[in-house]
């Protein structure tokens, strides 16, 4: 069944709301009703789920011009229709060329209404398909995005083949950054479950209180604040592939939840009392030894073996030799294709200086010192080994007192945080989603630090920049 397209009424007429509202429901729409420009500031400082924005141009407070500016700013693929009590061409045009998809003059006719909302599902459509061709070269899942040619990714890819054929649990380790969500990516896309969901979940950053609701789900009313039924991510993920990533943060309770789940093969919402049957397969990954968790007592010994039925071990990359180089290449490609800039290449001291790194952060930080190294040297068509833009691995920063990020004091973490926000900003040019990316925190998270700090999006980029 397909679900609802996500709609917010944004007007200050409550008859308005309540008219579009009770249309839009009849539709099959999904609605929600702001009364404010202000109140829908406050949505996009969480969660924002919106697909279709029907928007009142005179509101109180912020207008809704300078509003359609804020949401295509922070999500492009939302479709806005403007609507207007004043007729005016003009108007139409500027709000199409600010990003509307486009606009109405009340009173209008309902139906007309749902057609050009119609339309705009189908353009969003088109939208999708085409990130999703951008997200594959962004997003590495085949065998031949497994960049390298080292005896060890070669290993890696003999045993992802052999994982892909069974339904067995995965259990992926390596060290931060080894690109383990790939290797588990590349065993779905190969598999007999491929054309399925292939869900996520990061599991240290899940809080304790919220384990249960996040991976099962939970009813309309089962605690306050739980205003619709909402599935979990076992469900999401049913009939398809589940990835625990870094499952070696969860805390004993929260394991003994999972290992359930495995065991019975079935769920229960929170607040409910449906048991809903589970056809999933398990990938799960850690960066830690959980052999010597178990052996501490921080790992249940029969949560692992039930994980453990087949392991494949990524190698950090400091062990996979010319690979780095065949990284490197890969990503400069990718980064220079996706930032709309003439395609660079690496003179052979870059390429030496890049092998002989060590990359503590792997595959993760040789990928955003390429993303880096792009920004900050647009134009360019040879990049030099001193174009590399390596950051200063955080220990040997602090065991340099001098350096640029103490300048000869320490500094609580607070101030530390709130200069990396600002550089970031400053780095992408005030883009907060590619800012949030490369600090590789969520946008939500990159907003509240910034409303913490009380940081301005407009940031003066640096001239050397």
């Amino acid at each position: 069944m397909k679900n609802k397209t996500k709609v917010l009424v944004v007007d200050d007429d409550p008859a308005m709301r309540s008219l579009l509202s009770f249309r839009l429901e009849n539709a099959q729409y999904d609605v929600d009703v702001c009364e404010s420009g202000e109140e829908v500031q406050q949505k996009m400082q969480h969660e924002f789920p919106y697909e279709l924005i029907l928007l009142d141009v005179m509101l109180p407070g912020i207008s809704g011009v300078d509003l359609l500016e804020e949401i295509k700013k922070e999500y492009s693929q939302c479709q806005v229709i403007i609507m207007t009590a004043y007729p005016s061409v003009r108007m139409g045009v500027s709000a199409i060329r600010k990003g509307a998809f486009d606009f109405i003059c009340k009173p209008f006719d309902i139906v007309q209404l749902l057609k050009i909302a119609k339309n705009a599902e189908e353009n969003l459509s088109l939208k999708k398909e085409n990130q999703v061709l951008r997200q594959n070269l962004q997003q590495p899942t085949g065998f031949s995005d497994l960049i390298g040619k080292s005896p060890q990714i070669n290993a890696v890819r003999k045993s992802i083949r052999q994982a892909a054929n069974s339904r067995a649990t995965v259990l992926i380790t390596g060290e931060s950054g080894s690109g383990k969500e790939i290797v588990a990516n590349t065993i779905h896309k190969n598999s007999l479950l491929h054309q399925s969901a292939f869900v996520v979940v990061n599991c240290g950053a899940i809080p304790e209180n919220l384990v249960e609701s996040e991976l099962f789900g939970y009813e309309k009313g089962a605690f306050t604040g739980a205003n619709k039924q909402q599935l979990g991510k076992f469900e999401k993920a049913n009939n398809g592939t589940i990835f625990l990533d870094e499952i070696g943060e969860l805390s004993l309770v929260a394991q003994v939840k999972i290992l359930r789940a495995l065991q019975e093969k079935e769920i229960t919402r929170v607040g409910g009392n449906e048991t809903i049957k589970l056809n999933i397969r398990v990938i799960a990954a850690t960066n830690k030894n959980l052999e010597e968790t178990v052996r501490q007592g921080l790992f249940r010994e029969d949560l692992y073996y039930r994980l453990a039925l087949f392991i494949i071990n990524l190698p950090p990359l400091n062990q996979r030799g010319e690979d780095k180089v065949l990284l490197a290449r890969f990503f400069l490609e990718k980064h220079t294709f996706m930032e709309g800039q003439t395609q660079m290449q690496f003179t052979p001291g870059a390429e030496k200086f890049i092998k002989e790194q060590d990359w503590p952060g792997n595959v993760r930080q040789l990928d955003n010192c390429i993303y880096r190294t792009v920004l900050m040297n647009a134009g360019k068509e040879k990049l030099e080994m001193e174009d590399i833009k390596v950051l200063t691995p955080m220990e040997k920063m602090s065991a340099t007192p001098n350096s640029s990020l103490f300048n000869g004091r320490i500094l609580p973490m607070s101030s530390l945080e709130a200069q990396a926000i600002r550089e970031s900003l400053q780095l992408t040019q005030g883009n907060v989603k590619k800012a949030a990316q490369q600090l590789q925190i969520s946008r939500v998270t990159f907003y509240r630090k910034m409303k913490e700090y009380n940081i301005e999006k407009k940031v003066t980029v640096p001239e050397n920049f």
